[in-house]
């Protein structure tokens, strides 16, 4: 059994790939392609670490004709590569020396998968959900070649991690017996019927670090500024063209405090408990899970179209992303949420639970939010691609001249869950959940029982999987 690991998504976030892969049992061949060159701490006696830009293609300059034929050969335009990046400079497609150098680099890590996938054929590959074109072109070539992907992402429910394919999509492999689709069951039920708070509230901790200008905060602002400095300027240069600068990074970090206080003064009160209201939870539009898995879809417009379709008497309860509290929301998009008569736009800080289970039904487009009113027995409406996109659960609107009707019979009870479905959809996604002992936040910190965990269930997969690899 062989398995290859992407290393180096972000600077600091990336260690918990080193625990998974220590974790794999002896008798895996385990190879770890790192963006960064510094030592890794290895301890698996089977692993063999690859750092990429070593690769001579890397030192060469390629023609207009390559560059063709290596776009032709992936089957995905490189500027929609670029697009999918939530960082990505639209300007930049006016300047055409920049964007060849954009291409270039595409092209560049096209080649280099493909030498690396042919040479190594490993059973599956391993990342995680990124945005960024070294990311995304690992994926496609490993599609293209044939290759499994295996994404490890957090799972829906706190402190979990769940294996997805390439689509994003949960991976089952496991038989389910009826009396665990029961017990499964119920116990997602009574988790979410029993919360006070939402799930992931490391992250939200982790973000209020930006907003603590205490002296202790402001040292330890300038402590991971400079460390990140450092390490951007060790980047190879091509890696830059996928990564923000210091003076970007501080211009966004500023630009998003900025926004969060100034949204914070138009939050309206609303009395959620004798209104008619649908609810949307606004998305956190800097990740992957929006920009690349739903990258032609824009939340604002759909909130827009939502509230054209509503009776007098319902509003729509749009609440900011509960971690990052409009930080990554334009000020104009604040602007138009407040003028909106239809929309009350409300403090991140009321209880989403409250907020379901009051509400007429939830639209989403692939919020966590969603799978929650699902276990508070509240129908949704869905945009998105995500797994709960299931005709048998939720109502899912690829065609807009459906969503008026979808809304109306939201608010009139008409739309109707199936809940042996939903039993078997909630028991089959706990089953493949793996529970961790560790921290899940904008830093992820596992154990190392944790890495043997997940290498566990990645073996497991294969094995069983093995007539298809």
């Amino acid at each position: 059994m062989r398995v290859s690991i992407y290393y180096g998504t972000c600077f600091d976030r990336d260690f918990h790939k080193v625990t998974i892969a220590n974790g794999f049992s002896k008798n895996t061949d385990v190879i770890v392609v790192k963006r960064f060159d510094h030592k890794l701490d290895i301890t698996h006696p089977k692993l063999k670490e690859i750092y990429m830009h070593n690769d001579l293609i890397f030192t060469k300059k390629l023609s207009d004709k390559v560059i063709h034929d290596t776009e032709q050969w992936l089957e995905v335009p490189f500027v929609l590569l670029l697009k999918y990046w939530y960082n990505w400079d639209n300007s930049l497609e006016k300047n055409n020396k920049e964007m060849r150098k954009r291409y270039e680099a595409i092209s560049k890590y096209v080649v280099f998968w493909k030498s690396f996938f042919k040479k190594y054929r490993p059973n599956v590959f391993v990342t995680t959900m990124e945005s960024t074109f070294p990311e995304i072109v690992s994926i496609e070539v490993a599609k293209k070649l044939g290759i499994k992907v295996i994404i490890v992402n957090s799972g829906r429910i706190g402190n979990t991690f769940l294996l997805y394919n390439d689509k994003f999509l949960p991976i089952y492999w496991r038989k389910i017996s009826q009396h665990e689709k029961k017990t499964y069951y119920e116990s997602i039920r009574k988790r979410y019927r029993t919360k006070a708070e939402p799930e992931s509230m490391n992250l939200s901790n982790d973000v209020n670090n930006y907003v603590d200008f205490t002296p202790f905060g402001i040292k330890n602002k300038l402590i991971d500024f400079l460390r990140y400095r450092k390490n951007y300027k060790k980047m190879h240069t091509i890696d830059k063209l996928r990564t923000l600068s210091p003076f970007q990074l501080f211009k966004k970090v500023s630009t998003g405090i900025f926004r969060r206080t100034y949204a914070s003064f138009f939050y309206e009160n609303f009395d959620y408990q004798k209104e008619k209201f649908i609810f949307f939870p606004l998305h956190y539009t800097d990740e992957a899970a929006l920009s690349y898995q739903e990258a032609f879809l824009d939340q604002f417009e759909l909130i827009t179209k939502i509230s054209k379709c509503l009776p007098l008497d319902v509003f729509l309860v749009v609440k900011p992303h509960p971690h990052w509290r409009c930080m990554d929301i334009p000020i104009s998009k604040i602007k138009e949420l407040k003028s909106n008569p239809r929309i009350k736009f409300i403090s991140p800080d009321v209880n989403v639970y409250k907020l379901i289970n009051f509400s007429k039904g939830v639209v989403t487009i692939n919020s966590t939010t969603g799978f929650e009113a699902l276990a508070l027995d509240k129908p949704i409406i869905t945009f998105g691609h995500d797994f709960y996109a299931d005709p048998n659960i939720a109502k899912t609107i690829y065609d807009l001249n459906y969503l008026p009707e979808a809304i109306r019979d939201m608010i009139d009870g008409k739309l109707k869950i199936n809940n042996k479905k939903l039993s078997e959809f909630f028991s089959i996604y706990y089953k493949h959940l793996i529970f961790i002992k560790g921290r899940m936040g904008l830093y992820v910190d596992i154990t190392e029982e944790d890495g043997r965990a997940v290498a566990k269930n990645i073996e497991e997969y294969i094995t069983s999987s093995k007539k298809s690899f």
